[in-house]
C-alpha cells in the first residue's frame, strides 16, 4: 500500500467493494511431489473463459481473493479439510468453518464484511478500471531509469535537430504516451541526451546521472560497494533488504543501473521485493538467490539439448498440434523449478505468467535446489558459501518455445510454431 499510485488504489477500493469473476485472475492450488520426496503445494493459473465454471465449483470458505492483485486462490483446503502430511478430516465441515484460518494464505487485512461476500450474480461485473500497463508509459521515466537522463530542473537547453518524433521511437513508443505533458525545453534536453549517446558524442554533465558533477549522481547517492559480482555476468543485491524473503536479488549488468536507479526513487520505500516486482512487471529476467553452504561437487544443472518433437515437410499444423506444445509447456511450467521461466522474462516470461503469479515466483527458490538441481554461483565474499536458483535446461527452454524439428529430406532445422 506504500508504493501504490492513486490510480492503482482507486481500481483496488473498487475491486474491493465488488470482487469480480470474469476478468480476474484465478487460480488453482495443486499438491504436488518433487523429486526430492517432498509434497510441496503448486499454484497453477487457470484459462478465463473456464473462471465461472472453476469458481462455482468451490465454496466460500474455499475461495480467497486478493484485491491488490485482482486474484482469486481455490483451494479446498483453505476449508480445514486437510493440512500437509495428514489425510481428509472428519471434524471439517464447510458449514462450521468460519473460525478457520487457512495456514496458506496470510490473514487479509481487516475490511467491511461485504469487500468478501460472496457475488450474487456472476454474470454481473463491476465497473472495469483501467489496470496499471505492464510496460512504461511514461517517456521521461523510461529515459532516465534506462539511460541516466536527469531532468533539466527548469534550466534552459537549446534547440535539438532530433525532433520529438524521432525521440519516440527511438525509446519505443509509437506514439506521445501523454501529449502536452512534457515542456518543449525538456524535449530539446532529451533530444539532445539521446543524439550524445548514440553519436558517441559527451553528454552535457547537467544531463547525466554518471557524471561525478551532477546535482544527481549515482555515484553520490548510493553506495556500490552494496553490490557483489558474484560472476562475470551476475551481480548480486543483498539490500534494501525486507522481511518478506530471504533471498537476494541477482540481475546481469545491463540491469544492474536501471535497479539502483529505480531504488532511488523512492529509497525510503523500495526493497528487493518491491524492485523485484518492478521487474517481473517490464520482463526483466533477474534471479532469486538463496545461500547454502558449498560443497566441492555443486555444479549447476545442464542437459545438452535434444529434440522431443518431430514433424516431416508440408505437414499440416492444426489446432491439436498447438493444444499438444502447450500441454508440454505446461507440464514444464507448473514442476516446481518452472517459476525459473517467469524470472527469464521476455517471450518466455510473458508465456510463463499464463501459469504462474507474482506472489507464487517471489517466494524465493523452489526445494529442487536443495537437492542440487538449479544454477549455483561461488561467494566472492565467502568462498565457503554458494548462491542457488531455480533454472531451465535448453530442453525446457524448447518445450516452453514449442521447438519442434522439420524433416526436409536434405538436413534438419528447428523451427517454432508458437
Amino acid at each position: 500500500m506504500r508504493v501504490e499510485t492513486s490510480k492503482a488504489r482507486q481500481a483496488r477500493l473498487s475491486r474491493e467493494e465488488n470482487p469480480g469473476v470474469k476478468n480476474a485472475t484465478m487460480y488453482l492450488w495443486q499438491r504436488i511431489e518433487s523429486s526430492g520426496g517432498k509434497e510441496i503445494y503448486k499454484r497453477i493459473r487457470i484459462n478465463k473463459s473456464n473462471n465461472h465454471s472453476e469458481f462455482e465449483c468451490y465454496g466460500p470458505h474455499e475461495r480467497k481473493y486478493n484485491a491488490f492483485a485482482n486474484e482469486w486462490d481455490l483451494f479446498e483446503e483453505f476449508a480445514g479439510k486437510r493440512t500437509i502430511g495428514t489425510g481428509f478430516t472428519d471434524e471439517s465441515d464447510e458449514d462450521d468453518d468460519d473460525d478457520w484460518e487457512s495456514p496458506l494464505l496470510p490473514e487479509p487485512m481487516p475490511v467491511d464484511e461485504e469487500v468478501f461476500s460472496e457475488p450474487t450474480d456472476l454474470d454481473e461485473e463491476p465497473t472495469e478500471v483501467d489496470e496499471e500497463v505492464s510496460s512504461s508509459a511514461d517517456v521521461i521515466e523510461t529515459v532516465t531509469l534506462v539511460y541516466g537522463y536527469v531532468p533539466t530542473l527548469g534550466v534552459s537547453s537549446e534547440p535539438s535537430q532530433r525532433n520529438w518524433d524521432w525521440v519516440l521511437k527511438t525509446l519505443g513508443f509509437s506514439s506521445d504516451p501523454a501529449p502536452g505533458v512534457i515542456s518543449t525545453n525538456e524535449k530539446y534536453a532529451i533530444a539532445r541526451f539521446l543524439s550524445c549517446i548514440i553519436e558517441g558524442t559527451p553528454i552535457p554533465q547537467d544531463l547525466d546521472d554518471f557524471n561525478p558533477r551532477n546535482h544527481a549522481a549515482l555515484v553520490d547517492l548510493y553506495d556500490f560497494s552494496r553490490v557483489e559480482r558474484i560472476s562475470k555476468d551476475l551481480f548480486l543485491f543483498h539490500a534494501p533488504t525486507s522481511s518478506a524473503c530471504t533471498w537476494s536479488l541477482g540481475v546481469t549488468p545491463e540491469v544492474v543501473l536501471y535497479v539502483i536507479r529505480y531504488c532511488l526513487t523512492n529509497p525510503m520505500v523500495h526493497t528487493i521485493l518491491t524492485i523485484s516486482h518492478r521487474l517481473l512487471e517490464r520482463g526483466i529476467p533477474f534471479q532469486t538467490l538463496v545461500s547454502y553452504p558449498s560443497h566441492p561437487r555443486d555444479q549447476s544443472i545442464s542437459k545438452r539439448f535434444t529434440p522431443q518433437s518431430f514433424r516431416i515437410l508440408g505437414h499440416p499444423f492444426t489446432l491439436d498440434d498447438f493444444e499438444s506444445a502447450w500441454l508440454q509447456c505446461k507440464a514444464v511450467l507448473t514442476s516446481p523449478p518452472g517459476r525459473a521461466a517467469t524470472l527469464h522474462g521476455g517471450l518466455i516470461g510473458r508465456l510463463a505468467r499464463e501459469f504462474l503469479g507474482e506472489d507464487a515466483v517471489l517466494e524465493g527458490p523452489s526445494i529442487e535446489v536443495k537437492w542440487g538441481r538449479g544454477n549455483v554461483h561461488k561467494s566472492t565474499q565467502d568462498p565457503r558459501q554458494s548462491y542457488w536458483d531455480d533454472t531451465l535446461t535448453q530442453d525446457e527452454i524448447a518445450v516452453i518455445c514449442g521447438t519442434y524439428v522439420l524433416y526436409t529430406g536434405k538436413s534438419q532445422q528447428n523451427m517454432s510454431f508458437f
